[in-house]
């Protein structure tokens, strides 16, 4: 699992802001490192990635970034955040199943 986890890129705050900026399209996964749950559900997101979208994942620990967590109004972690063309379309903060991960990913091909 760690190679797959390790697949996944770090952002800071300044290139989560700057792809707000520019409009661009990711997903970016917040986390806190003591997280427990955080930690399962970066696993699940690097597998949902891997096998269903052509599209990578950020990562961004969000200790580093309090004034970016309540800019963007993140209410808890771990939170999966689909931004399309530089605006924000959802935040999953309930990692149901690696098959409902892949449909949040999806959204970002959605049209």
């Amino acid at each position: 699992m760690e190679e797959l986890e390790a697949g996944i890129p770090e952002w800071d705050q300044g290139q989560i802001e700057r792809a707000l900026e520019h409009g661009e399209s990711f997903a970016l996964f917040l986390y806190t490192p003591l997280c427990g749950t955080c930690q399962l559900a970066k696993r699940m997101v690097a597998v949902a990635a891997k096998i269903c979208s052509p599209v990578s994942p950020y990562t961004a620990n969000l200790n580093l970034m309090p004034a970016l967590a309540q800019a963007l109004r993140i209410e808890s972690v771990p939170c999966l955040m689909i931004v399309r063309q530089g605006e924000i379309v959802s935040k999953e903060y309930a990692m149901r199943s690696v098959d409902h991960l892949c449909r949040q990913l999806g959204l970002l091909m959605d049209k």
